[in-house]
Parts: C-alpha cells; structure tokens; sequence
C-alpha cells in the first residue's frame, strides 16, 4: 500500500502545472490545468490496470504454509492427507 501511495505521489508531482513541465506552454492556467488534469487520468489508469497488479505481492507476501500431515501419513499433490500404507488409496487427482 505504501507503494501505491508513493507512485501516486510521484505521478501528481509530476503532473502538477508548472514544475515539470507546462503543457500547453502558452496556455492559460486553465487550460494548463485541463490537459495536465487528462494525462493525470490516464496515468492512473495506466498504474491500476498495469503497475499496481504487478507489484500486489510485495506488499503482502503469500504466508500460507500446509501443516505436516500425522504419523503414516502422506500428501498428495492436491494438498490432501492419505494413510501411506494403504496401497488401495491413490491419491485423488
């Protein structure tokens, strides 16, 4: 989350009339404020749909762990536990 707030900051600094860059350079404020107010949407549009689910993960990384089945027993790829004695048993797929 900190991450998101951090480019969003970033992408309004940038995007802020006069400090960068001003577009149209000899327009009215007004008109400045427009155009910077159009590229601002459509960066983030750009950050939602393409940055921000790229960088889902660092922010909270995947802690699921499986506990370790009993005594006799073994896991299946599907996760499941089966006695592994039991020859009769496949796992279910």
């Amino acid at each position: 989350m900190i991450l998101h707030t951090i480019l969003k900051a970033a992408l309004f600094f940038a995007l802020v009339p006069g400090v960068l860059v001003k577009i149209p350079s000899s327009g009215s404020l007004i008109q400045q404020a427009a155009v910077h107010a159009v590229v601002f949407a459509i960066g983030m549009y750009v950050l939602r749909k393409f940055v921000f689910p790229m960088i889902e993960g660092f922010d909270n990384p995947s802690t699921k762990v499986d506990a370790p089945c009993p005594e006799g027993y073994k896991r299946c790829p599907s996760g499941d536990c089966i006695l592994a004695a039991d020859v009769h048993a496949p796992c279910p797929s």
